[in-house]
């Protein structure tokens, strides 16, 4: 059924696999996965690599994890079917990036102010997950925008409000996309991989201690900084 992870983003092909399974009938709508330790070893791969597919497909809304069960394939999966026309309209407008930005300041704002309210220890040890996942990517001198994506999307996840976490799960991917392009450019000056995440340790820093206004104030300012270093990167191309 499995196959063994060969490639480099080891957690993507991870997601592909579970994905095509899915898409294919081998798995099917209610279906329990097996745990992570057991698909560590199936897939030759980290146990960490698995959890890090399952919490992405989590958001996503493919798969479901029951406290004490285990994790179960979606009974209303949202694949890649749901997320997928979205965005690839977003892609094929035409300059995008800033109103996407604008959009982005208006849905995380207010999902990090109602995370901080909200937020269970559950929410908070995922999205600390998140930002450990981040710091391993810098450390071995990738981009992290899957994990980075993720964060986001986490957040929106600990307000409790269904509508808005579906709307960030199904711009995910393009998030991921836009993220990968706009760090290409910002990596291009070496500390800002540093103040990026340092950002991101305020965001969850506020949520954590339930300081919802400083929150959304951290988001703003984490997003009028990616703004401003994005377009003085292309000036100077």
């Amino acid at each position: 059924m499995f196959q063994p992870i060969k490639r480099k983003r080891v957690y993507t092909e991870i997601i592909e696999q579970l994905r095509e399974l899915i898409e294919s009938g081998e798995l099917q709508p209610g279906d329990k996965l097996m745990s992570e330790r057991e698909m560590a070893e199936k897939l030759q791969v980290s146990r960490s690599s698995v959890r890090e597919a399952f919490l992405a497909l989590e958001l996503m809304g493919v798969l479901e994890s029951r406290s004490g069960e285990g994790t179960f394939v979606s009974s209303v999966s949202g694949s890649a079917e749901s997320i997928q026309p979205l965005t690839m309209m977003l892609l094929m407008e035409k300059g995008t990036s800033n109103e996407l930005l604008e959009l982005r300041r208006i849905l995380e704002g207010e999902a990090a102010y109602l995370a901080a309210e909200r937020a269970s220890e559950e929410h908070i040890e995922r999205i600390k997950d998140y930002l450990a996942m981040m710091e391993e990517d810098y450390q071995k001198g990738s981009l992290g925008e899957e994990a980075d994506a993720c964060f986001h999307v986490a957040l929106s996840e600990a307000t409790g409000n269904r509508v808005l976490q579906n709307l960030m799960s199904k711009v995910s991917d393009l998030l991921a996309k836009t993220m990968k392009e706009s760090r290409q450019k910002m990596f291009s000056r070496p500390e800002n991989r540093e103040i990026l995440q340092q950002q991101h340790r305020d965001i969850c820093k506020a949520v954590v201690e339930k300081h919802p206004e400083e929150a959304r104030k951290a988001i703003h300012r984490h997003l009028e900084f990616v703004r401003q270093e994005t377009a003085l990167a292309d000036s100077e191309h």
